[in-house]
């Protein structure tokens, strides 16, 4: 984070921490979305989802710590500790206006150790009936995934083209996935003394890997904005790059250019500013970058414009739609 501010720069800072996470934390920030007032069960839920398969187990840990505490038997400090932690943060989190899913990530660890003291301690057998089919089904998964390109053309859905291209041939993806799956029937079905939570979690593990390596790069090479930014970049002579700066960007616009162009785009929010670069007499800019959502402040300085370039930086969101303008 140091070195994001320092070579970010304070503006770039500013945004992405105190209005994008703070901001966005105490629900000062409200432009940027993600309002869900009320929605107590919200972060329950993303808990179930982060946690696959172990919430199970995280609740089950939860319920014998209320059941240890009523029956007055002794509840280390380890385990209020962990409960603090845990469901303290999300609590914490659940007040709040604006929530997002990636907030619940420091508290992850803890549910985390939770999940492993029910296996290390006692796991009751309806538990235990839940985690063979869940390896049942991650085998049935990474399997699925490792021969996914004989199927594509017996499929009725329809897949966009960069993802369906990509999960439709053969490569190095089916190859890992493949040998997960290997890995993954040895280790479950190998005889020996190797624990239960060890096959629950060489098979849970094969199945994220395997996630990863094929439908969650499939649905990155659909929506990067890579190839749509560079292309915006490279028709912006050289020479004139200096000259241009950018209209109140969100921090996500901010961040594309930076990290596919290495290219900081001064950024301006006063709209006499704006009024001067558009009538040609500002000393520093002579165009602007307007997002979609910025328009109406445009319009708002001067309703005449040129528009020298535009881009959709992001393919499935035409609300991203980018401008390249100078006054006329």
């Amino acid at each position: 984070m140091v070195l994001f501010r320092l070579k970010g720069g304070a503006d770039l800072w500013n945004t992405w921490f105190w209005e994008n996470q703070v901001g966005r934390l105490l629900g000062t920030t409200q432009e940027f979305g993600h309002m869900h007032p009320g929605k107590p069960y919200y972060y329950l839920i993303v808990l179930v989802k982060y946690g696959m398969p172990w919430f199970l187990a995280i609740f089950f840990w939860v319920w014998s710590f209320f059941r240890d505490l009523l029956k007055k038997r002794p509840v280390s400090a380890i385990r209020v500790f962990l409960l603090v932690w845990g469901f303290g943060t999300l609590v914490f989190l659940t007040l709040s206006v604006t929530k997002r899913s990636i907030y619940l990530t420091p508290a992850l660890p803890a549910f985390a150790i939770m999940g492993a003291d029910v296996f290390k301690k006692f796991l009751p057998k309806w538990c235990r009936v839940f985690f063979i089919c869940w390896i049942g089904l991650s085998v049935l998964i990474i399997a699925g995934l490792t021969g996914f390109p004989l199927v594509t053309g017996l499929l009725a859905i329809k897949i966009p083209s960069q993802a369906g291209a990509f999960m439709a041939v053969f490569s190095w993806k089916n190859l890992f996935t493949g040998i997960g799956l290997a890995i993954c029937l040895f280790v479950v079905f190998r005889p020996g003394r190797m624990s239960f939570f060890a096959r629950v979690a060489a098979a849970t593990a094969m199945l994220w890997i395997s996630i990863l390596l094929g439908p969650v790069k499939a649905v990155d090479l659909e929506k990067s904005m890579q190839e749509t930014v560079s292309e915006f970049y490279a028709q912006i002579p050289v020479d004139q790059r200096s000259r241009i700066a950018g209209l109140d960007f969100n921090e996500t616009m901010r961040a594309y250019f930076y990290y596919y162009c290495n290219w900081s785009v001064p950024q301006i929010r006063n709209l006499n500013r704006l009024r001067k670069i558009m009538a040609g007499i500002d000393p520093e800019y002579d165009s602007i970058i307007v997002p979609y959502k910025r328009l109406a402040q445009l319009e708002q300085v001067t309703p005449l414009y040129r528009t020298i370039g535009e881009s959709y930086p992001h393919k499935t969101n035409l609300k991203r739609k980018t401008y390249w303008v100078k006054g006329n």
